[in-house]
This record gives structure tokens, C-alpha cells and sequence, in this order.
């Protein structure tokens, strides 16, 4: 009989030459075989997608996590990197943890220990963790450790940056230490190259970054923009193998948030590419609140979004009459609502729910002097209009609805909100 942790090894052996042979691997998946066949390997590789066998895959985690946990328990040998046989083999156990059990935080705390150290290099983890979110999307320790991937290699206050400049802290050492800054800064461009070269495509017209954005005078706009295409395009491929995927839209907010700075012009690109997935996915709470985000955003910045927020309103007028009873929409309705109120995106007797008339269309001239309104009686007339506007566009969909549908309720619900959130001005 085979010993299993021999097997187990020769298991975990034939997944490194797999991952090894072909850099362009970019799906995995446990096969639903729970018993070996004679003589048959459980690992395959076909056209860039990886298969590994149920039966393999547990005993290729029994094996690794074993003896990992007796490398723990025996004090853990010190990190060197020019053992390489000792770093091969942490690097193989901890690789066949993860792609097993994503979420084993000790595993991946290793891997950032290694990265610390120089041994492991960001774009190995990188491309690991775009990996195992093809067959773990929700994996909530992948996420965290691809955000601290990408902080600790675009910033200057990473950890492996203090750990060489408390090495390189003496007047002696300063060419020591702008080598080893000219090593990071051609790893961070090495590792943008190779994480955007997917995206290079959709990169073609240059975007400007904030100047905060700029922490490292090597990655530039173009550089930048295709990192943060890339990044983004690994939330939206999390987003659509998992429902409600919590995590892969926190981690977008994130991207939008630290490595594109928030930048206008990435949050038009992002209100463009979501709005056909909101349409297609029109229970995706997650979807919603992003776009939220993306809205909040462009209108702290300054911007004007009452054409937005207008356009915003005429989506979900059309997704709740194609599709009605989906109570995500409604909550996402009231957010517009509350938005356009709120910054006072309306003009009073103007509202409507179902027009696509833009502003520019409304604009005919000057108003008359003796029309002009105070701001304060602008506003009370404004919150009128759209309490009127939207208590007779509920009243049309209650007639088109049978009395005991999921739709009336959610309009009755809609009705009750409107009474009591937009009855008076804030």
C-alpha cells in the first residue's frame, strides 16, 4: 500500500511543476473524483486551466498542513535566502495550503514575511491571489492580502522600505541604500508591467492621477491606469462568479480609493462598466452600493452630478417596470432621491421620474424677474415637486399590479418612505 504522505508529496510536487511550466494558468478547480483511479495522476493541465482531483486535493492539504504546522511547532527555522531549498519547500507548503483553504491567515502571513524579506517577490503572491479568487471569489484573507501587496509595493512607508533603510541608515550607506531603492523601484515597474499587461489595451488614452497618487516618481499615469485595470478587472471576474460578493466590491472601493486616488476620470470609466452589471444582476445590493460610492465620490470632489443622478433615476425607473418585486432597485432609488434633494440637483416643477429631458433641454433662457425664487423657496418647492412626482408614478404602478403581489408591497413600502423621509426638507 502507498504510504499517503508520500503520495501527498508527489501530489504537491506535480501542482509546482504545473504552476512552474506555465505562467499563463489562470483557472483552478477541485474535480469531483473522490476516489483514485490505478496509476492515474490527479492533477491536470489543460489549455491554461489547472484540475485537481478531490481525493488529491485533500490529501495534498493533509500533507502540506501537517508538516507546516510541525515547522511552527519546532520553532520555525529562520527565513535565509540563500538556503534555497528551505525556501522552495515553505513556499510549496504554504502554496498547497492556500489553494485548498484560502483563508488560512498563518499561511499567507508567512508569504508577506517573505516578501519582507525579498525571498518571495510581489508578483509571485500577485498572480497566486488572482489565482485562487477564480475558484474562492469570496475569499476574504486573499483580498486582504492582495491590498497589502499592492500597498507595500507602491509606497515608500512599506515595511521591506523601513527594513532597508534601517539598514542603509548610516552616512556610509548611501549608496548601499540607492541600490537597493534602485532594486525596489525596478521591481515596481517590472511587477505593473507584468499585472497590466492584460489591460494595456483599454489603457491607450492617458489619465492624469492626483498628485497625492504619485508615491513612487516611477509609476507614472499610463503605468498607474493599467495597474488599476488590472485590478479592477479582478473585482469585476470576483463579482460575476459569486453573488453578492461583499468582499471583491469592498476591495473595488479600495482600488478606486488608494491606487487610482479617486480619480474622475477611473469613476466615469467604473459608472460606464457597472451599469451593465447592475442591469444583469438587479438583486447585486454590492453592485448598487458601489455606484453609490462612485456617486458620493465625483460629488465631493466638486463635481456636478445632477445629470447623474437624473440618468441614475431613469435607470431604476426602467429596471423596476422590466422587473419588478426586486427590493435592491428600490433601496438604490431612494438613495438617488435622497442625493438629488440633498445637493439640490432639481429644479422646482422640473422633477420627473420617467422624463429623459436633460437639463441643457429644459434651459430655454433666463428666467423672468418676477420668477425668480429665493434658494429656500426653491428648495421647499424642489422637495414638492419630487414628493408629488413620486407619489403619482407609485400610484401608476399600484394599477399595474395584481393586490397580492411582492411589487405592491415594495411600492406601498416606497409610499410610506416618501411620507415619512421626504415630507420636509432636511
Amino acid at each position: 500500500m502507498v504510504d499517503p504522505d508520500c503520495l501527498g508529496l508527489k501530489i504537491m510536487s506535480n501542482v509546482e511543476i504545473h504552476l512552474k511550466s506555465d505562467p499563463e494558468i489562470d483557472e483552478y478547480d477541485i474535480l469531483p473524483v473522490l476516489m483514485s483511479e490505478q496509476n492515474r495522476n490527479p492533477v491536470r493541465l489543460i489549455e491554461h486551466k489547472l484540475g485537481i482531483e478531490s481525493w488529491g486535493a485533500e490529501l495534498m492539504f493533509r500533507t502540506a498542513a501537517k508538516d507546516f504546522d510541525k515547522w511552527l511547532k519546532t520553532g520555525r527555522k529562520p527565513f535565509n535566502s540563500d538556503n534555497s531549498s528551505h525556501k522552495d519547500w515553505l513556499l510549496l507548503q504554504t502554496t498547497c495550503i492556500l489553494i485548498v483553504v484560502p483563508d488560512h491567515s498563518t499561511a499567507w502571513n508567512i508569504r508577506k514575511e517573505l516578501i519582507v524579506k525579498r525571498i518571495l517577490k510581489h508578483s509571485d503572491d500577485l498572480r497566486l491571489t488572482k489565482l485562487i479568487l477564480t475558484k474562492h471569489p469570496k475569499s476574504s484573507e486573499t483580498f486582504f492580502h492582495r491590498r497589502w501587496l499592492l500597498s507595500n509595493l507602491l509606497s515608500l512607508e512599506s515595511p521591506a522600505f523601513k527594513t532597508d533603510a534601517a539598514v542603509c541608515s548610516c552616512p556610509q550607506d548611501t549608496s548601499s541604500y540607492c541600490q537597493v531603492a534602485s532594486e525596489n523601484a525596478r521591481e515596481v515597474t517590472s511587477e505593473i508591467e507584468s499585472v497590466g499587461k492584460s489591460s494595456a489595451a483599454l489603457a491607450s488614452n492617458s489619465i492624469v492621477f492626483p498628485r497625492e497618487s504619485r508615491r513612487l516618481d516611477i509609476v507614472h499615469s499610463d503605468q498607474r491606469h493599467c495597474l488599476v485595470l488590472a485590478e479592477l478587472s479582478v473585482c469585476q471576474q470576483a463579482a460575476e462568479r459569486y453573488r453578492n460578493n461583499y468582499n471583491a466590491w469592498t476591495h473595488r472601493i479600495w482600488v478606486i480609493q488608494h491606487l487610482s486616488c479617486c480619480c474622475g476620470q477611473v469613476m466615469d470609466q467604473e459608472l460606464e462598466t457597472t451599469k451593465g452589471f447592475v442591469c444583469s444582476h438587479i438583486s447585486e445590493h454590492s453592485g448598487y452600493q458601489y455606484r453609490q460610492f462612485l456617486i458620493q465620490s465625483l460629488s465631493s470632489c466638486g463635481r456636478d452630478v445632477s445629470e447623474l443622478l437624473h440618468s441614475e433615476l431613469l435607470m431604476t425607473t426602467d429596471l423596476i417596470s422590466t422587473y419588478p418585486g426586486h427590493e435592491a432597485i428600490w433601496y438604490h432609488r431612494r438613495f438617488v432621491l435622497e442625493h438629488m434633494l440633498r445637493s439640490g440637483s432639481f429644479f422646482a416643477g422640473e422633477f420627473s421620474p420617467t422624463s429623459a429631458e436633460t437639463k441643457e433641454d429644459r434651459d430655454t433662457g433666463p428666467e423672468p424677474h418676477a420668477l425668480k425664487r429665493t434658494r429656500l423657496e426653491s428648495i421647499a418647492l424642489g422637495y414638492s415637486s419630487v414628493v408629488s412626482s413620486e407619489s403619482d408614478w407609485c400610484a401608476s404602478l399600484l394599477c399595474s399590479f395584481s393586490v397580492d403581489s411582492w411589487q405592491q408591497t415594495l411600492v406601498n413600502h416606497h409610499l410610506r418612505w416618501i411620507n415619512h423621509s421626504l415630507a420636509k426638507p432636511y
